[in-house]
């Protein structure tokens, strides 16, 4: 008897550079957009920065295979003392899409501003 696979929703990892990069040109190519290459270079480097202010990253993981990306921020509010937290970025493979991988990855953003104490 075989089990389903599990979908794990994870941190972005350095390791994921090359997987992340291909899911990054479907999410673009599913907006008809184009960006030089050494923007998401920056941009992924940013993800991974240890700065509070900057961006983060979950991925989503099925069977060892990137499926899905979220890209969040933490970030100062005019109207509140409490830092708010923006999804900026949210791409599911099509293939799996109504399969709850979207759903799942904006639970792990809200976990994280949680675990931040961010309303």
């Amino acid at each position: 008897m075989t089990s389903e696979p599990t979908l794990e929703v994870r941190p972005l990892q350095e390791s994921d550079r090359d997987a992340c990069a291909a899911l990054w040109l479907a999410y673009l190519d599913f907006y008809k957009t184009s960006l030089p290459a050494a923007t998401f270079i920056v941009y992924f480097d940013r993800l991974l920065s240890a700065d509070p202010q900057d961006f983060n990253g979950l991925v989503a993981v099925l069977d060892g295979k990137l499926m899905g990306l979220t890209h969040y921020l933490f970030h100062r509010h005019g109207w509140k003392v409490k830092n708010v937290y923006y999804l900026q970025d949210l791409y599911a493979d099509p293939s799996l899409r109504g399969m709850g991988v979207g759903r799942a990855l904006i639970e792990g953003v809200y976990a994280a501003a949680d675990a931040n104490g961010t309303p």
